[in-house]
């Protein structure tokens, strides 16, 4: 959700996946957009990266850009998510291969650029999941140090507690950052799991959470982190109005919330335009978007003392 339109018209412009430019955008984002919003629609704007014909050179050429556009934002500090499917689809490589290439494109771009970068693997909910222990199986592999985290992330009704609770185990094992979206298309009961058997420290959206009075308290006793992601969640149509999002009520009851803007080229948005909407559309006070800053910093992975900067 950070690739830029201009890359991927780079990348697909001989491919006949789109007819040009703006083409690609209306593809991969909701600049034009006039449709009905929805979650799975949402899904649709990544369809364009499942046929591009990827190599090292343009993977690399991806990541290289995004920490550029983000040192370009003023930040030094970020988390960057990443699946590997798509890749392995074109590629005759293993998973190692690819997490590999991306390490080291973007521990020398970010060095260079003054960035502290952490890398999070996302699973895919929706990919075979003898694909996904596959690609979880890296914990175990000699390039493990290179990811700081796991994530799930797509359609959230393909999440099985049952499946994804060892492979955290693994990973929490390995002293990785545990997360899981759960709670944004489906109901409170894929935060409840997330939590309970997973055994994750963050969620990522988690905005069903407040259909149940157990699940919060149970989110409040063991620390839990709620990625919010405003702009997001409305336009994937998961909440009908910005005034209506949840992240105020779940602020007011207790929960620790982070300020987050997803897939900042799809939506349009920045981290200084998220803080915007929390203070107007939902009344936060500056002194509460402070609180929202300083659990970003207290729950991001391996803290730096630049972060307070």
């Amino acid at each position: 959700g950070s690739i830029r339109p201009e890359i991927a018209w780079d990348l697909s412009k001989d491919l006949g996946i789109a007819k040009d430019l703006n083409h690609v955008y209306d593809m991969m984002t909701y600049r034009n957009d006039v449709g009905v919003r929805g979650f799975h629609r949402f899904l649709g704007k990544f369809e364009i990266f499942e046929h591009i014909k990827w190599t090292k050179k343009t993977i690399s050429d991806i990541f290289k850009a995004m920490i550029k556009d983000i040192r370009r934002e003023g930040v030094k500090y970020t988390e960057i998510r990443f699946s590997i499917d798509k890749y392995l689809k074109h590629m005759n490589v293993k998973p190692k291969d690819i997490i590999t290439i991306i390490y080291h494109t973007v521990s020398n771009v970010a060095e260079h650029n003054g960035v502290d970068v952490k890398l999070i693997l996302s699973l895919k909910y929706g990919t075979d999941k003898k694909q996904q222990l596959e690609i979880a199986n890296i914990i175990d592999s000699d390039v493990a140090y290179m990811i700081d985290g796991i994530d799930c992330v797509g359609d959230e009704s393909g999440m099985h507690g049952i499946f994804y609770a060892p492979i955290y185990k693994r990973w929490r094992d390995a002293g990785k950052m545990c997360t899981m979206h759960a709670g944004e298309s489906q109901g409170f009961e894929n935060v409840k799991t997330a939590i309970e058997t997973v055994g994750v420290n963050r969620v990522g959206h988690g905005i069903r959470i407040l259909e149940d009075q157990y699940t919060i308290d149970m989110a409040l006793e063991r620390d839990v982190l709620f990625e919010i992601s405003i702009s997001s969640n409305w336009f994937t149509g998961v909440v009908p109005k910005l005034r209506e999002h949840p992240a105020r009520k779940m602020f007011d009851a207790g929960l620790n919330l982070a300020l987050c803007t997803d897939d900042p080229t799809t939506f349009g948005t920045t981290m200084n335009q998220e803080l915007n909407i929390a203070r107007m559309c939902l009344g936060f006070s500056d002194n509460e978007i402070d609180i929202m800053k300083k659990n970003a910093i207290k729950y991001s992975i391996k803290p730096s003392d630049h972060h307070q900067d």
